[in-house]
C-alpha cells in the first residue's frame, strides 16, 4: 500500500514538474530561434563587411608595393 501511495505521489510530482517544465521548454525553443536569427544576421553583416574591406585591403597592398618600389629606387641612387 505504501508503494502505491509513493508511486501516486511521484506520479503527481512528475505531472507538476512537467507542467512547470513546459513554459521553460517553450522559452528555450524561442531563445534557440532568436540565436539562429542572430547568427544569420551576423553572417550577413560579416559578408557586407568583407565586401567593403576587400577593396581597401587590396589598395593597401598596392600602396605598400609602390612604396617598396619607390624606396628601392631612392636607396639605389
Amino acid at each position: 500500500m505504501e508503494t502505491g501511495l509513493i508511486a501516486a505521489g511521484l506520479g503527481g510530482l512528475n505531472y507538476v514538474v512537467g507542467l512547470q517544465m513546459k513554459p521553460l521548454q517553450v522559452e528555450m525553443h524561442e531563445l534557440k530561434n532568436k540565436l539562429i536569427e542572430l547568427e544569420q544576421r551576423n553572417a550577413k553583416s560579416f559578408e557586407k563587411l568583407e565586401k567593403l574591406l576587400t577593396p581597401l585591403i587590396v589598395q593597401v597592398q598596392v600602396n605598400k608595393e609602390r612604396y617598396e618600389d619607390l624606396n628601392k629606387k631612392v636607396s639605389s641612387k
